[in-house]
């Protein structure tokens, strides 16, 4: 039974994320082309500070360290413009860049700073995206019940606001932590709600 479990999840994540990374980059290298012309023709510092958020974001589908790069410049402008709200997204997205390169430490750092952020200006939304993000950090450092606990919390927040795309993202990740755990029976019941 473990072995039809295991080669059902398998060809469950197959599906799921078959050919997203491929699509990602490609979608990610157009967005940063534009972006990089909007860069060079804004003299409005917000504007500036967004634009090296978002290719902070974009970039890490294609290049950690470009991510990085424009991230620090992101942070330097955001800090400068004591705007809060782009200082926790350029958070955000620094730890999205690390979490990419596998450097969970650095990563969670950065989803806490956002998330004291978001807290403090009671943005439950934002809160919640990041719990699932930290769920995903705990997942990989093996910190399995904080991991959980995080995925519920977001899970019962999006089943409130009827959220479908956050729903299935949240029960697939679910999947894989009861992977990582050798529940299979839990496993396959998540992912198949989220595939279908």
């Amino acid at each position: 039974t473990k072995n039809i479990h295991q080669r059902f999840i398998g060809s469950l994540l197959i599906l799921v994320l078959g050919n997203v990374a491929h699509l990602s980059a490609q979608n990610s290298q157009k967005k940063i082309n534009q972006l990089k012309k909007e860069l060079l023709t804004t003299t409005d510092s917000k504007k500036k500070a967004t634009l090296y958020s978002d290719l902070t974001w974009y970039y890490g589908n294609v290049s950690v360290d470009s991510a990085l790069s424009y991230g620090k410049k992101a942070l330097l402008e955001s800090n400068q413009l004591k705007d809060s709200v782009l200082i926790a997204q350029v958070n955000s997205d620094i730890a999205s860049a690390y979490f990419n390169k596998s450097d969970f430490k650095n990563s969670e750092t950065h989803y806490l700073k956002a998330l004291q952020i978001r807290a403090k200006k009671n943005d439950v939304l934002g809160i919640n995206k990041i719990k699932v993000n930290l769920g995903n950090v705990y997942r990989k450092t093996f910190r399995h019940e904080l991991s959980m606990k995080n995925y519920i919390e977001a899970l019962q927040y999006f089943e409130d606001k009827n959220a479908p795309v956050f729903i299935n993202i949240i029960k697939a990740n679910m999947g894989l932590l009861f992977t990582d755990t050798k529940n299979y029976d839990k496993a396959q019941k998540y992912l198949k709600e989220a595939v279908l």
